[in-house]
């Protein structure tokens, strides 16, 4: 789609739109940006019914989200329908569903009715945990070992980058780590 189609196609938008952001509301007429409803990425096109108009915000937390699968994470907060809200919902309210739902596995088990399945892997629930903790614990030993090894063939060049380089391995450790 070349340049003058998209800017055609985007003043379309903001007239059917009013100029607001699909989701959340906000008046930012050309400041908000085009959308793939069915995003590019998972197979959308870029015909009018698959486009939209976004404030960055909310863009940004779709993602590569579907509509559908976006309306129905934030389903508490906005219309599960195609309507623009009015008035329009604060990004505050947003990010506070968002907190709530994140280690939910489905939007159906933040909303509470979900019970958690066991894993098929342990037998028992947090089977994602301890994937989670063993592939930490391997980054850490590899980045570990890459490090020190290296601090350890400058010790014979200078005590100075061994130290240097044993400080920026905790580093990079505590850094792994909280992540």
């Amino acid at each position: 789609m070349n340049r003058q189609a998209k800017w055609r196609i985007k003043r379309e938008l903001i007239k059917r739109q009013a100029g607001r952001c699909r989701y959340c509301g906000v008046a930012e007429g050309s400041r908000l940006q085009m959308d793939h409803k069915y995003p590019v990425s998972r197979g959308g096109g870029d015909d009018g019914g698959n486009l939209q108009l976004l404030c960055v915000a909310c863009n940004l937390r779709k993602g590569t989200m579907t509509d559908y699968e976006f309306r129905a994470r934030y389903g508490r907060v906005m219309s599960s329908e195609d309507v623009i809200p009015d008035p329009p919902i604060s990004q505050a309210v947003f990010t506070e569903e968002t907190r709530q739902t994140r280690g939910a596995t489905s939007w159906d088990e933040a909303e509470g009715e979900l019970e958690e399945e066991e894993d098929f892997v342990s037998g028992s629930s947090g089977g994602d945990e301890v994937t989670g903790f063993f592939f930490m614990a391997g980054l850490v030993l590899l980045l570990l070992l890459a490090v020190f090894g290296a601090s350890i063939l400058m010790w014979w060049v200078s005590p100075w980058l061994f130290v240097c380089s044993a400080v920026v391995a905790v580093i990079l450790v505590l850094i792994v780590v909280r992540a």
